[in-house]
């Protein structure tokens, strides 16, 4: 919920906030053609309020109102002016600043060239978009089954407002999904953004980011991120960007105004089989096989993730080191019996749960082979006992047990709670525990 703070600026004069109001046959409530921009104030170190990059958010607003055929009654510098005055009339030393320009009450139908064109600034306080825990330990991210609007479709340059029902109904649907936001391909299918940022890939010291054919934004921040690494002696290459080099990528960034920089922690799903792949490789393994478990969702997200790190690392994959089986140690212990009558046998092993490594840790001692010197193993769910094993089980850990704490506190607190209560989200992201299973 937005706080409320002194003032509106609407139409040339500041107004209380809760008289800021329009009729409700507004004509952009009812077409969506309308234009904003979105802008942020920092308090800086001189103790100084400075809006980052003023000039460039208005020339964009105006630029957009060019696009849709708005003409504002202010100019530009009265709009900037508005906005410095807005945080100052405000006692705001830092927050988020609105302006935006929209076609008012009169006529309705499509073509209204009488109705009034109106332009308001609103300030507010915003702090991190996506949450201080997005900024700490990142995002997790879906590609979106919803696309940009190919560029001849819609003004992709333009920040519109009826433009973002495609961004909100894809942000929806990653949030009833269980993630943090969604990535939108473009009309072709290459990576465009964010619901409402741009997105950046990193591989290889090299810095991606999709260009801008490709149906985006022209992010005022995206080109801040791409000044400054460019002037740091940084590779940044504007071009167009697979969905898989997602998968493929050593890290992955938002950029935007509201967002600033967040990371991505996770693409559709891919993190635990690339978490325990990703680690196999740095202690030394080259030749990493997976047990794994049963055909069913969750193996198949684990499974992708363990490609996506071989390729990521340019290990070529082997049918025959990948194989299914049950949940269990049993499972475990035939399926690595299998593999270590392969020649050459794999010298890591990533299994679908921490079970399912221990009887593959059994069956690699009983063939007289050491772990991990002959075999490193990793497994996954870090359950009560992998730390007592005679060889201690690396694992990733998935936080079930914070997972469940944390929903009996949210829980009490509804108990207790008088009157409505407010959405909250919290991130815990999967983590490896190294122990002796991989201490080459």
């Amino acid at each position: 919920m937005v706080d409320k703070v002194k003032k509106i600026w609407l139409d040339g004069e500041f107004i209380d906030w809760d008289a800021a109001n329009v009729h409700v046959l507004t004509h952009s409530l009812h077409y969506g053609l309308a234009a904003f921009d979105g802008m942020r104030a920092y308090r800086r170190a001189d103790g100084n309020t400075y809006v980052f990059r003023l000039r460039e958010h208005v020339d964009r607003l105006f630029d957009s109102c060019k696009m849709c055929l708005l003409q504002p009654k202010f100019t530009r510098e009265q709009i900037m002016g508005v906005c410095t005055e807005a945080l100052r009339i405000n006692g705001m030393t830092d927050g988020y600043l609105r302006p935006m320009v929209f076609i008012g009450s009169g006529a309705m139908g499509i073509y209204v060239p009488t109705n009034p064109i109106q332009t308001a600034v609103i300030a507010w306080k915003w702090g991190a978009y996506l949450g201080e825990e997005a900024l700490k330990n990142g995002i997790r991210a879906k590609i979106s089954s919803f696309a940009r609007h190919h560029i001849n479709v819609s003004l992709s340059k333009a920040k519109m407002n009826g433009q973002y029902t495609n961004s909100i109904l894809a942000k929806r649907e990653a949030k009833f999904g269980g993630y943090d936001e969604a990535i939108l391909l473009d009309a072709n299918g290459y990576v465009s953004e964010g619901s409402g940022e741009n997105i950046f890939v990193v591989r290889k010291g090299v810095i991606y980011t999709p260009d801008l054919s490709c149906s985006i934004l022209e992010g005022v921040t995206r080109d801040t991120v791409i000044t400054l690494a460019r002037e740091m002696g940084l590779t940044v290459q504007e071009c167009r960007i697979t969905r898989d080099q997602l998968w493929l990528a050593d890290e992955v960034f938002l950029t935007g105004t509201a967002a600033e920089i967040t990371p991505v922690r996770e693409v559709d799903n891919r993190a635990i089989g690339r978490l325990a792949t990703d680690h196999l490789i740095a202690r030394g393994c080259r030749r990493i096989a997976h047990l794994r478990g049963p055909e069913i969702g969750i193996s198949a997200e684990r499974l992708e993730g363990y490609r996506r790190s071989l390729a990521k690392h340019g290990l070529r994959p082997h049918a025959s080191y990948v194989l299914s089986g049950g949940h269990g140690d049993d499972a475990g212990y035939e399926g690595m019996k299998r593999l270590l009558r392969l020649r050459p046998a794999p010298d890591g092993v990533f299994c679908y749960s921490d079970p399912v490594a221990i009887g593959a840790i059994k069956a690699i001692l009983d063939a007289g082979l050491k772990v991990p010197h002959d075999i490193s193993v990793v497994g996954a769910g870090n359950v009560h006992y992998s730390d007592l094993l005679a060889v201690p089980l690396t694992t990733v850990d998935q936080g079930t047990c914070q997972i469940g704490a944390r929903a009996a506190e949210l829980l009490l607190e509804r108990i207790t709670l008088k009157g409505p209560a407010r959405p909250k989200k919290i991130l815990i992201p999967p983590k490896l525990v190294e122990r002796e299973s991989t201490r080459r």
